[in-house]
C-alpha cells in the first residue's frame, strides 16, 4: 500500500505540486528515511506511513513558507489530506 497526499484545501486544486517537488521531496526524505517519496501534479506519495509520522510530516510541510500559503484551518491548520491506495487503482 502506498499513501497518497492532496492538498486539503480544494480552492488551490490548479497548484502543481511539481514546482515544489525539492521542497517535499527534502522534507520527506528527512523526516521518513526510506518510504520512498514522489511528487506528481496534483498529490504526492510515499510508502504506507504510520501515524506518527504522518503528523511529524504534516508538521515540517506546513512550515514551509512557499507551501502553507496553500493549508486551511479545521480544527487545526491542515496542509495535506493522506489516504491509502492501492498502487494499481491509482486514478485510473
Amino acid at each position: 500500500m502506498r499513501r497518497m497526499f492532496r492538498l486539503s484545501d480544494a480552492s488551490h486544486k490548479d497548484i502543481d505540486l511539481r514546482e515544489y517537488e525539492d521542497e517535499i521531496l527534502e522534507i520527506a526524505d528527512r523526516i521518513l528515511l526510506g518510504k520512498n517519496p514522489k511528487v506528481y501534479q496534483n498529490y504526492f506519495m510515499t510508502d504506507e506511513l504510520t501515524q506518527g509520522e504522518r503528523v511529524r510530516l504534516g508538521r515540517e510541510l506546513s512550515k514551509s513558507p512557499r507551501l502553507k500559503q496553500y493549508g486551511k484551518e479545521v480544527t487545526s491548520f491542515r496542509l495535506f489530506e493522506g489516504r491509502s491506495v492501492e498502487q494499481k487503482m491509482l486514478f485510473t
